[in-house]
């Protein structure tokens, strides 16, 4: 196993991802941003490899439209591509970052973690997913506030 993982483990830090790893499965919110920016960089793939990825990073399923997945409700016409995950280990914590890309063009990179309160008696991950909506209706609070004059007819916030 060691062996296998080896040459994975020295890739992921050759491309500057020093804090994640394979098995188990984890990542830092800066390695993940690191990601993103490698992903929608023009040095790191080529045209078909980002498509791709990036097809299926904007891919929306049934429960898309929580965490940071209530960008494209607040703000029409903006596209979110993210990668959600939670770590059970230790101190429970759940995560979502990714790229939003706002109508008007400009693309922001967003990463939101919460960890359970330490009284927490159950296991129901609606407390973190509220909280990681919170901020991103926050976030998308200053997306507005910040867009191009020109532009505020035609992108509004949907109630």
């Amino acid at each position: 196993y060691a062996e296998t993982v080896k040459p994975l483990i020295k890739q992921f830090e050759d491309i500057g991802l020093h804090y994640t790893t394979y098995i188990p499965r984890k990542s830092t919110q800066m390695d993940l941003l690191h990601s993103w920016k490698l992903i929608f960089g023009k040095e790191f793939l080529n045209p078909y490899e980002q498509e791709y990825l990036l097809n299926m990073l904007s891919e929306q399923t049934d429960n898309d439209g929580t965490r940071i997945g209530v960008i494209p409700q607040r703000i029409p016409h903006s596209r979110v591509w993210n990668k959600r995950g939670s770590l059970i280990q230790g101190i429970y914590t759940m995560q979502d970052t990714g790229v939003v890309e706002m109508p008007w063009g400009k693309r922001y990179y967003i990463g939101i973690a919460g960890t359970r309160p330490p009284n927490a008696s159950s296991y129901d991950d609606r407390y973190l997913v509220n909280i990681i909506e919170e901020v991103s209706k926050k976030f998308c609070t200053y997306a507005l506030a910040s867009r191009p004059d020109d532009l505020s007819r035609s992108c509004h916030r949907a109630e």
